[in-house]
């Protein structure tokens, strides 16, 4: 080795002998790169240090992830809780606010005119902005029930826009189920309607699925499938049953509707059955067995609170408040039923097996 780097080779040998037990000659090495490089496989004291703190750090960083991940599922969980909840009061605020407007509010205007006798008084009720007058049309009498029952639309086929083989079997299937008879399961409709063949994201693209759903249950009762109503039309279709409901031409009869079943449960919603009233906020993307039923009684309510039997003028003033019992009230109650479908059993009732 040359000598003007045995000092350095020296200096470098002298720290590295202290990490190694063997004795090495300064003379084993030529350069001081041989030396560098004999000294690089056993690290020095300076590299476990390092490690050991460095495994430390990354040991308090995995920690706080796993903690992170094992809260952060209830924290989420919360967080979707609480947007559930407000969802769901929102959809109920709704719904009551449809009941309110469009069948209590307008029936109790009607129960006031024609048991006012008074015809000074009735002129004032009717007078408008224009002076002529609008008599309110006759309540429905005490005791009225509707039903209006909403399913979806039958499986689709190899053309998506028409029913397929399973759907067929189904439209067929549902229609068995209404009927006049003891042994039929629901009453026969008075009004069918099914969802406008033109309601889809594209326009050239007609759907026929919810129209063919209820054609077999059309013949079977001679009742015409009304087409007119569709997404655009809703609002104008929830005043249109409203209508017949409030009126009380609905009395002791069952409307039946097709609907694209991601829209059912904002449509019932705004039918005036909310969540608490028993129309769910959801319908299943696979869900094709459900039927929803919605059930309007209009009647007085017993065996209520501060209910009035003697509502002479000194009853009323001492109970000071209205009286349940004194007129009708529009109630609603929805539900969700299985058709029940079974398509080896309706095959062999029907003669295929």
């Amino acid at each position: 080795m040359k000598a003007s780097n045995r000092s350095e080779v020296s200096s470098l040998l002298s720290y590295k002998s202290m990490n190694r037990s063997d004795n090495v000659s300064i003379d084993s090495f030529d350069t001081i790169e041989e030396l560098n490089l004999e000294n690089s496989v056993f690290p020095s004291r300076g590299w476990p240090c390092l490690i050991y703190f460095a495994s430390l750090l990354f040991a308090g960083f995995a920690g706080h992830i796993i903690t992170f991940a094992y809260m952060q599922p209830d924290a989420l969980n919360n967080s979707i809780t609480k947007k559930s909840v407000k969802k769901i009061a929102s959809a109920q605020d709704y719904a009551q606010e449809q009941l309110q407007n469009q069948l209590q509010t307008l029936s109790d205007i009607s129960e006031e005119y024609h048991a006012n006798q008074n015809s000074k008084q009735k002129k004032i009720m009717t007078s408008n902005v224009s002076g002529n007058e609008t008599i309110p049309p006759l309540p429905p009498q005490d005791g009225c029930d509707a039903t209006i029952m909403i399913f979806r639309h039958c499986e689709a086929g190899v053309a998506r826009e028409h029913c397929g083989y399973m759907g067929n079997l189904r439209s067929d299937f549902i229609a068995t189920l209404f009927g006049n008879s003891t042994n039929e399961r629901w009453p026969m409709p008075s009004f069918i309607f099914a969802m406008s063949t033109g309601e889809r994201h594209k326009s050239i693209v007609h759907n026929w699925r919810e129209i063919e759903t209820v054609i077999p249950l059309s013949k079977k009762a001679n009742v015409t499938v009304d087409q007119t109503y569709g997404f655009p039309e809703k609002e104008e279709f929830t005043q249109h049953l409203f209508s017949l409901v409030r009126s009380g031409e609905m009395c002791g009869k069952l409307a039946v509707i097709s609907w694209k079943h991601h829209d059912m449960p904002h449509f019932a919603h705004s039918l005036g059955c909310g969540p608490d009233d028993g129309c769910p906020m959801d319908f299943g993307e696979d869900e094709y067995d459900a039927a929803w039923q919605i059930k309007y009684s209009y009647h007085t309510e017993k065996n209520a609170p501060y209910i009035v039997e003697d509502t002479s003028p000194k009853a009323l003033k001492k109970h000071k408040k209205h009286p349940w019992g004194t007129a009708p009230k529009w109630w609603v109650y929805g539900s969700v039923q299985q058709e029940g479908f079974d398509p080896l059993a309706f095959a062999k009732a029907d003669g295929s097996y």
